[in-house]
């Protein structure tokens, strides 16, 4: 044993440098005597070591940017509040020693917003740093929202920074940060992904030739919430599900001998590595070449096909071994915001700063009052727009709370919150010093936050205290809560508050801090719905056209082309002289579907014909855009004629009768296809070629049968069916749909069954018909 190498792969954060810029290192001695007092406080590490003039110097320049951006963002003269906040938060990451950190996130959001891609105004803890918030990192002024730096940084705690930042194009990013710090010092995060109960049925299933029926049949007996014998929540395993689960059990017991093999082994196998994977969004930059840090394999990139360098530590150790990972996370919201603004500049010409819309514009609120809430950032479920018109929002702060109390445990509190704010039940609070941080949500606790400010301001807590008990309650960490709650308790005496009424305020804090969320993140989410929702209420036709141009599903396009038709607007079919290459709005203020989204429309052919356009004007009929439109035997005619009219424009010059026009070739007649394909045909062929109806719907002419005579949509549908399943009951359901797709199939037996698929306005469902079922139905499922 004691030949056996002893080693540790932990090491202390290995930052990379940032290199500062020239100008400044010009003038450094300056810059080092007017932050003295900072850097003083951060010039040794935790264990008494000098962290050198380099280090020195990042402090420095974070502190030159920082006060720089103060002054941007609050004007030339800061308040006592602001520079001491300031100072405070420069202290603390110097202290910690993670200046670098601040300089290279901020130069990497500002180079991504230099190529023309938007950035989040922030997410996360991090938005709670009013640091973050001059360098740009953030947009949202934590000391107005009441947003705390110590949720971010605890001074009482080193830990990593950890700083997530939501970018249009993560292409950009990343590309950026390559050619800054060396693709060798820049890497990927690996993934392992491990074997859930379901997964391992299956798989297990597959392998010892299970049918798929009896594989189905197994899995279903995993539910999708498990409880023991004393009505308690467990987690779902299959260990678990052996012993609540009574069917499980009795497979596992007196089942076929292959079924009771599958379980044993999925049981034993659950939980393993099942394949490896790439984090979406985690990103290392190291300070040298990370081979000498860490493992690298390579993993293909998504986005772009190639193959990127990757950690094979996943996430969980990246810190432990000293590195720097950052997450960088792509936000379909800020690509609509963009392209919207675009439109918005090509049709009415306006500018407009996103970031300085007014944020107490009642059109707005009113928007959200409605539930008119469809593709609206963080606000789109059926639930949240019940709730939003019983809320009626009049301010920004209704929609932080909103989106911080729509989640499963905090729901719970949404009745109270929207009783308060109506006037229907009293606003009350426990003490009246708690006013001051809860008057915001009508007396409910409804933020981490707000708990760490009420235990500095009842008990006397530091920030590192108060973060210690926002984290221990939020993991129910008993120990700790014990401790804490004794200097609650002492502190708040001593303050002059009741012993009765501090324990019932501890009591509702244990109850709802274990849901209670973070503050920080739920503002920078409300406020880029805000911006989504101030769009879609004063430039609905050019807010509908970026959704669809960045809808990545038949589905989206199908919702949001409902919501156009709710507000008035039409989506056009495509149009040679007036399509572009993406959604566009016309001068009527209608939305103009894409050549681009047309099946088999090349990107080059779709090119050539804007090229065209944009040279020689318009077309002004069939013959001036070869090939041309209608059916193949008038494409047979209008190529002939092409071809005569290129014939004689090349012998013109040497033909006696070159310039009579009675002498060109004639134009065929145009083919009258009036009554020859019925409305059927003519949506289909729609459908094949944009994938979707435009025109008009199939069903348009049954909608007084589908609205009184049906009892579910078919998008609905499936949902339906497993909650019938889990519930174990049966019910009659009343649908109605076109058949769009019929395939008569054999099952391994022999047997004849289909798989139909049945189309309504909200979607589609496939109806398999076995037997008896399938024979007397067979003759009605035909394609339309």
């Amino acid at each position: 044993a004691a030949k056996v190498e002893s080693y540790s792969i932990d090491r202390e954060p290995v930052l990379p440098v940032f290199e500062i810029d020239p100008a400044f290192m010009a003038d450094i001695d300056t810059y080092l005597e007017k932050y003295k007092e900072i850097i003083d406080a951060g010039r040794c590490d935790k264990h008494g070591t000098y962290r050198g003039d380099g280090f020195c110097h990042s402090v420095a320049y974070l502190c030159h940017l920082t006060f720089e951006g103060a002054r941007q963002r609050y004007g030339e003269e800061l308040t006592a509040e602001q520079t001491e906040r300031i100072d405070f938060e420069l202290k603390t990451i110097c202290r910690m020693g993670f200046p670098d950190y601040f300089l290279i996130v901020q130069d990497y959001i500002a180079a991504s917003r230099a190529m023309g891609s938007m950035v989040g105004p922030g997410r996360g803890s991090a938005a709670g740093s009013v640091v973050a918030y001059c360098l740009k990192i953030t947009n949202l002024d934590p000391i107005k929202y009441q947003l705390l730096f110590e949720r971010f940084l605890n001074p009482d705690r080193i830990s990593m920074p950890d700083i997530d930042v939501d970018f249009e194009d993560l292409t950009k990013a990343h590309d950026y940060v390559e050619k800054k710090y060396g693709a060798s010092h820049v890497s990927r995060v690996i993934t392992f992904g491990t074997m859930a109960a379901k997964s391992a049925i299956k798989d297990v299933a597959r392998i010892s030739r299970v049918s798929i029926d009896e594989s189905n049949r197994l899995t279903k007996m995993v539910p999708d919430r498990l409880q023991n014998e004393k009505g308690e929540d467990v987690k779902i395993t299959l260990k678990n599900c052996l012993k609540y689960v009574p069917e499980m059990k009795k497979e596992l017991e007196n089942g076929p001998d292959i079924n009771r093999e599958v379980l044993r082994y999925a049981a034993a196998l659950e939980g393993t590595v099942r394949q490896v994977g790439m984090h979406a969004c985690a990103t290392i930059i190291g300070r040298g070449d990370l081979t000498d840090y860490l493992p690298i394999c390579l993993s293909k990139d998504k986005e772009t096909g190639l193959d990127v360098h990757t950690s094979q530590y996943d996430g969980h150790y990246i810190e432990e071994v000293g590195m720097l990972k950052m997450d960088f996370l792509g936000l379909i919201t800020l690509s609509i915001i963009h392209n919207c603004l675009n439109l918005i500049k090509e049709h009415h010409g306006e500018d407009i700063d996103i970031e300085a819309i007014p944020i107490d514009d009642a059109p707005t609120y009113e928007l959200y009052g409605r539930g008119d809430t469809t593709a609206v950032f963080q606000f789109e479920s059926e639930g949240m727009k019940t709730w939003l018109q019983k809320l009626r929002p009049s301010r920004f702060e209704d929609l932080i709370a909103m989106n911080a109390l729509y989640r499963p445990g905090p729901m719970d509190y949404i009745p109270d919150f929207v009783a308060r704010k109506q006037g229907e039940q009293a606003i009350e609070y426990d003490l009246p010093e708690m006013e001051e941080y809860l008057q915001d949500t009508y007396g409910v606790t409804v933020y981490q936050e707000q708990v760490m400010l009420l235990s500095q301001k009842l008990a006397g807590f530091t920030k590192g205290e108060a973060d210690k008990l926002r984290k221990a309650m939020g993991k129910k960490q008993i120990d700790i809560l014990n401790s804490l709650k004794d200097k609650f308790m002492t502190g708040g005496a001593a303050n002059g508050h009741p012993e009765k009424v501090l324990d019932k305020i501890w009591k509702d804090w244990e109850k709802f801090a274990q849901y209670a969320f973070n503050k920080s993140h739920a503002t920078c989410y409300a406020w880029v719905s805000y911006q989504t929702g101030w769009l879609k209420c004063h430039y609905p036709s050019e807010f509908f056209a970026s959704c669809l141009n960045c809808a990545k599903s038949m589905e989206e396009i199908t919702k949001i082309m409902d919501d156009c038709k709710g507000h008035g607007i039409k989506v056009l079919s495509p149009d040679i002289n007036e399509s572009a290459d993406h959604f566009t709005v016309n001068k009527n203020g209608d939305v103009r579907f894409a050549l681009g989204s047309i099946k088999g429309f090349g990107a080059n052919v779709v090119e050539a014909i804007l090229r065209e356009r944009e040279e020689n004007g318009l077309f002004t009929d069939v013959y001036d855009f070869q090939p041309g439109r209608g059916g193949e035997m008038f494409i047979d005619l209008v190529t002939r004629y092409g071809e005569l009219y290129k014939n004689d424009t090349l012998s013109s010059a040497s033909s006696l009768f070159g310039d009579m026009e009675e002498m060109k070739p004639e134009r065929p007649p145009l083919p009258d296809n009036e009554g020859e394909m019925d409305i059927m045909e003519l949506l289909q062929r729609e459908k094949e070629l944009v994938g979707m109806y435009l025109s008009s719907h199939p069903l348009d002419r049954y909608q007084f049968e589908i609205k009184h005579f049906t009892t579910c949509k078919l998008a609905d549908l499936s949902n339906y069916v497993s909650e019938c399943e889990s519930k174990k009951k049966t019910d009659k359901v009343y649908v109605a749909g076109i058949v769009t797709d019929f395939k008569q199939l054999t099952t391994k037996t022999g047997k004849p069954y289909s798989r139909t698929q049945l189309e309504d306005y909200s979607g589609s469902y496939e109806l398999a018909l076995f037997g008896k079922d399938h024979e007397a139905f067979m003759q009605y499922m035909q394609p339309h």
